[in-house]
């Protein structure tokens, strides 16, 4: 009965339709992936909604310090950053961040440079995303 089925269905099928049929799955599967990175990389790339608007300085980052927490395998870092203001102000700022150790954490090493949004008041600041 099951070689029947087998050879039943295997040979009532053209090649052409199998083609057409395993290309039109591989596009849905290919779609999904694409549309999981873009939504992946507007979480990655959106600005914290309280610092939206915020003033924008330089910043270089003085510290990067390991907070002792982690959130599915992801770390927890605190990041100092020496901030100068356009208006030629200094202060040190921080954030904390999630970091990936091995895509993001060296974006962040001590000395690298940062655009860094900043309330005036607060020594918290954002990164600014990469721009694309």
């Amino acid at each position: 009965m099951l070689a029947e089925i087998v050879t039943a269905s295997s040979s009532s099928g053209s090649p052409a339709v199998l083609i057409i049929v395993n290309l039109a799955l591989f596009a849905l599967m290919v779609g999904g992936i694409i549309l999981l990175l873009r939504a992946r990389r507007k979480r990655r790339t959106t600005l914290d909604p309280a610092f939206q608007g915020a003033p924008v300085g330089h910043g270089v980052v003085t510290d990067l310090q390991y907070m002792y927490r982690k959130v599915n395998e992801t770390p927890l870092y605190r990041i100092t950053y020496h901030v100068h203001t356009k208006q030629g102000q200094q202060f040190l700022g921080w954030e904390e961040k999630y970091l990936l150790r091995i895509s993001e954490k060296p974006q962040f090493e001590v000395g690298t440079n940062h655009l860094v949004a900043y309330r005036p008041g607060t020594d918290q600041v954002r990164a600014l995303p990469p721009r694309r």
